[in-house]
């Protein structure tokens, strides 16, 4: 895949300047990554805008808000033709492992979207960067081309790639996993999270969960979320033998 040049382009620039050798580089740089010729090369720019650029452009989280919900939308799609004898609950617990933020940022990052991202020198990018411009992108080719040209990028880069045998396997959530077994067998489950008093500079959280008011695990990590997930991760393959029993019924 080519990669765009460290340059940014204004939308109102393309209107004054449509046929400049920067404009016809960018789009066949697209149209690589897409797999078909754009036809509104502004809604690309802004897809790959970041907020930090104070022009009074667009940036790229409006296309995310919308590529989530397309995106949402394709893979249930999918997952209705694919598991036409499946309920509710598995298409819905399927379509979250296909589109959790853990895949979609291993996807961006494999397409390297974010070496397109044109944003202010020393910005500062969450960890969560290369999936939301997945997302952004879905969206900026549902302005473009459309809902089939949607599915068709998302079939080739997502769909194509997922083992259904082994996404059936996956565990994305094992805090919502082991939740799911609590209630299940009637057992009380409570996590206790805060955040560790230090003179660090790094937050660091602790967090420890009980079943029945018994401590099982414990989780330590530089986020709430990390940290529950940690503890839960620990606490399901402590449990593992009676959780898969359970889940086995």
């Amino acid at each position: 895949m080519a990669i765009w040049k460290k340059i940014f382009f204004p939308s109102n620039l393309l209107k004054q300047n449509p046929n400049t050798k920067e404009e016809k580089i960018f789009k066949k740089q697209i149209e690589d990554l897409i797999g078909y010729k754009p036809s509104n090369l502004n809604v690309f720019y802004e897809c790959f805008t970041h907020s930090s650029i104070n022009n009074n452009s667009r940036d790229f989280e409006r296309l995310e808000f919308l590529g989530d919900s397309v995106l949402s939308s394709i893979i249930s799609d999918y997952l209705y033709h694919q598991a036409p004898d499946k309920k509710e609950g598995y298409l819905t617990q399927m379509r979250s492992k296909m589109v959790n933020r853990k895949t979609l940022n291993a996807l961006g990052t494999e397409l390297n979207l974010s070496d397109y991202l044109q944003k202010r020198q020393n910005t500062s990018l969450g960890e969560n960067i290369n999936g939301n411009l997945y997302e952004a992108l879905v969206g900026a080719i549902y302005i473009d081309g459309g809902f089939e040209n949607c599915r068709d990028f998302i079939s080739e880069t997502l769909i194509k790639q997922e083992d259904f045998e082994q996404l059936e396997k996956r565990v994305t959530s094992y805090k919502g996993l082991i939740i799911e077994w609590a209630q299940k067998n009637k057992i009380e489950i409570n996590f206790d999270t805060f955040q560790e008093e230090n003179a660090e500079e790094i937050n660091i959280f602790n967090s420890i969960i009980y079943l029945d008011n018994k401590i099982i695990t414990k989780g330590r990590a530089t986020s709430k979320k990390k940290a529950e997930e940690i503890a839960s991760k620990r606490a399901f393959y402590r449990l593992n033998k009676y959780i898969n029993t359970s889940n086995k019924k």
